[in-house]
């Protein structure tokens, strides 16, 4: 994925992308899907406890090439 793409997402989600990825592994196509899942997942951190909440992040972001 393009790396404006990749900054897109962290600037939008910090607390999915608090630590650093074992990177994002996909074409520019994937974002629509990434972007509209980090946002789902970001919103529902807030169900968890504080304490928890920093436990929950991305670690790695990949596309299956196999068919």
């Amino acid at each position: 994925m393009r790396q404006d793409l990749i900054d897109q997402l962290y600037a939008k989600y910090p607390r999915i992308y608090s630590k650093p990825l074992d990177g994002i592994w996909c074409r520019d196509g994937w974002f629509n899907l990434i972007d509209t899942l980090s946002m789902l997942m970001e919103g529902h951190l807030d169900v968890f406890p504080i304490e928890l909440q920093g436990q929950i992040y991305a670690t790695q972001i990949k596309e299956s090439l196999e068919l």
